[in-house]
């Protein structure tokens, strides 16, 4: 159906997405993330993004399944994109679901705590390099006051 996003009717859009593996594939048991990248999307709350998988043996994998109401998570759970931070608590589906930091721009992440791993990260490797700048510092300094001492007593 047409919908209207920042007075602009957008009535023309993908129905879907097809990726293909190369080389070898994605093996039994492996794990592969697929980034989409879209622009402004209608202010809908969420979208489910049913997933179906097919194999190379020709076997299917249909994760389609919306969460009722109830949130008792279905067997299949389908991937769902939330357009705003109305992402129920806990609903992850160990990384299949999508969402969105605001209605503007869709970012797909596998939830928070892979976002707090990466700024954990971050902090502590910029500590880690701000410890080391002080070591070379005081070692600089103390190489230069051993040199002090040494040619202060070569003149004595």
């Amino acid at each position: 159906a047409p919908v209207d996003v920042d007075g602009t009717t957008i009535s023309e859009a993908p129905t879907s997405i097809l990726f293909t593996a190369t080389g070898t594939g994605i093996g039994d048991g492996e794990f592969q993330r697929f980034t989409v990248s879209v622009g402004a999307v209608p202010d809908t709350g969420s979208i489910l993004l049913p997933v179906v998988q097919t194999y190379s043996d020709g076997s299917v994998s249909s994760w389609t399944d919306p969460t009722p109401a109830s949130g008792e998570e279905p067997e299949f759970p389908a991937p769902t994109l939330y357009i705003t931070d109305d992402a129920p608590e806990g609903d992850d589906h160990d990384g299949a679901t999508v969402q969105t930091g605001d209605g503007d721009h869709a970012d797909t992440t596998a939830g928070d705590a892979s976002a707090s791993a990466y700024s954990t990260g971050l902090v502590v490797g910029f500590l880690g390099l701000g410890v080391a700048a002080v070591a070379l510092v005081v070692s600089g300094l103390a190489l230069a006051r051993s040199r002090t001492a040494a040619g202060a007593r070569k003149k004595a």
